[in-house]
C-alpha cells in the first residue's frame, strides 16, 4: 500500500505540472552577453527564458498605401523554435548578431544581413533572469 501513495502523489505532481523535470531552469547568467551566447546555441534555453506570450510584430508588405507593422501575441504552441539562428547556421547564412541597446534590465539584440533589408530585433528584459519577451522583424 506505501507505493500507492507515492502513485497517487506522483499524478497530482504530474497533473499540476511540478514535476521536477518541468522545474525552473537556471538562469545561464546576469550578466546580457554570457546569458545571450547560452541563448542563442540553445534551443532549451530559448524555450526556458522566452515568456509567453511572445509579442511578434512583423511588416504587412501588402498594406496600403504602405507596409505597416501588424503585432501578434503568440502562445507557447504557436512559436516555432529556435527563434534565434545558433552561431553556425548563422554564419552559413551570412547573418550578423549585434547589441544595439543594453542597459541593467532591458536589452535589444539585431539579426541582420549586410547589404539586404533583412532585420530582425530581439527584445530581452531582465528581473530573476533575462527573458525573451518581443520579436520585430522590420525585413520587407
Amino acid at each position: 500500500m506505501r507505493h500507492s501513495g507515492h502513485l497517487i502523489l506522483s499524478f497530482a505532481i504530474a497533473a499540476c505540472g511540478h514535476s521536477p523535470a518541468g522545474a525552473p531552469a537556471a538562469c545561464p547568467s546576469q550578466d546580457f552577453l554570457e546569458f545571450m551566447e547560452a541563448f542563442s546555441e540553445s534551443t532549451e534555453v530559448q524555450r526556458a527564458f522566452t515568456r509567453f506570450p511572445l509579442e511578434r510584430q512583423h511588416l504587412e508588405v501588402s498594406a496600403e498605401p504602405e507596409p505597416r507593422p501588424l503585432v501578434r501575441k503568440l502562445g507557447r504552441d504557436q512559436v516555432e523554435l529556435p527563434v534565434l539562428p545558433n552561431k553556425d547556421e548563422r554564419k552559413a547564412k551570412s547573418l550578423g548578431l549585434r547589441v544595439e541597446k543594453l542597459a541593467s534590465t532591458q536589452a535589444q539584440v539585431v539579426l541582420e544581413k549586410s547589404d539586404t533589408d533583412y532585420r530582425v530585433s530581439y527584445f530581452f528584459s531582465r528581473a530573476a533572469c533575462w527573458e525573451l519577451e518581443r520579436i520585430e522583424d522590420g525585413s520587407l
